[in-house]
């Protein structure tokens, strides 16, 4: 049961009677019938994509930045449901995401950093002087930007790639210099995308591509050096069965003409 179960601790003493129990953070309740009932956290740990987190290590780590003064990371959820990292900020200057996402990359694994940062004025707080965390979530703020100059598709693939990304990354602009990982990309939404090209552009896409070419421009590039290919070997391959089949109708004349003499 304890499998899989971060942040918890055996408690020392145990009630007479009763197996070792085990602390795990989590607000309960004994129900008369035996079962627990859940009710949340006791502390602000939260679960993303399966992994166990906790918003404070990401905080100490943006706090070190030198252009952030104060900072607080919730899960929030998107339009399908699927919960994501957002870090709010307070800063007197405007660092990119890719700078801050590039920064945490360096201590934390990829689930632990932020896909959205938002700068707010100030971290709103209850009167008891503690976060609002609620009314945090619903403050308004300005996404911080990407960190490059905007460049609108030119070519069919690159507008296809821009549209599905689009579409996966609910976004409203996506560049062809704009890094996949940089608009807040998932291993998860790594999937998505490419079985959305898949059926887009009717062929096989490894999902390993999208590491290898994680921009617009190089994914599109690739796409276009993969479609070559494929016309080449498409091509080749018409012509070996045409001469395969040339040569089966010349073996079909020998045999009539011998059987003929």
């Amino acid at each position: 049961l304890l499998r899989g179960v971060q942040g918890g601790s055996f408690l020392e003493k145990s009630p007479p009677g009763r197996r070792r129990l085990y602390k795990t953070g989590d607000l309960a309740r004994w129900l008369p019938c035996g079962n627990i009932e859940i009710f949340g956290r006791m502390d602000q740990q939260i679960k993303v994509r399966g992994f166990r987190i906790e918003p404070g290590e990401i905080e100490s780590l943006l706090l070190k930045h030198g252009t952030v003064k104060e900072t607080v990371v919730l899960a929030r959820n998107d339009d399908k449901g699927e919960k994501y990292l957002c870090a709010y900020i307070v800063s007197d200057s405007d660092p990119s995401i890719a700078e801050l996402r590039e920064f945490l990359a360096r201590e934390l694994p990829d689930y632990m950093v932020p896909s959205s940062f938002i700068k707010i004025h100030e971290i709103p707080v209850t009167p008891n002087g503690k976060i609002d965390r609620k009314a945090l979530a619903k403050a308004e703020g300005a996404q911080l930007k990407l960190g490059s100059a905007y460049v609108a598709p030119e070519t069919n693939i690159e507008r296809t790639v821009v549209d599905t990304w689009k579409e996966i990354l609910q976004l409203d602009q996506v560049g062809v210099e704009d890094n996949f990982f940089d608009l807040g990309g998932t291993s998860l939404k790594v999937i998505m995308t490419m079985s959305k090209l898949k059926v887009s552009l009717e062929r096989e896409i490894p999902v390993v591509a999208m590491f290898r070419y994680p921009t617009v421009r190089s994914m599109a590039h690739f796409l276009s050096r993969e479609d070559s290919v494929f016309k080449k070997r498409d091509r080749t391959e018409v012509r070996k069965k045409g001469r395969e089949r040339l040569d089966q109708k010349r073996r079909i004349k020998s045999r009539v003409q011998e059987t003929a003499r």
